[in-house]
């Protein structure tokens, strides 16, 4: 199978970290499974071919918290009309039973 390959775009002035435009494997940065809402697994295959936003996100950041229903519903929206559109969250949150909160109001 090809390899799963996402573009991290990084501002010119950017000193640190990957070149723009660098190309990296989703694999290699996230694993090989995720979990899904409800501790399903998910295989980090079944990525390939979507665009994929990974959302550093807390359930106690008030910016995220604003920011997560406007996401939810881009999430929506884009999966209504049938775009390949999936988030990975990267939970920032302090322990299991604040990231299952958060966690389970995202539909991804």
């Amino acid at each position: 199978q090809g390899a799963i390959n996402t573009r991290i775009l990084m501002s010119e002035q950017s000193t640190a970290g990957p070149a723009a435009g660098e190309v990296f494997d989703l694999k290699d940065l996230l694993g090989d499974k995720l979990v899904r809402v409800g501790g399903a697994a998910a295989e980090t295959a079944e990525l390939q071919g979507k665009v994929v936003a990974i959302y550093f996100s807390a359930q106690w950041c008030a910016p995220c918290k604003a920011f997560t229903p406007k996401l939810i519903e881009l999430h929506g929206a884009l999966a209504a009309a049938g775009k390949p559109f999936e988030v990975v969250l990267v939970s920032l949150d302090r322990g299991q039973d604040a990231f299952d909160a958060y966690f389970g109001t995202m539909p991804w």
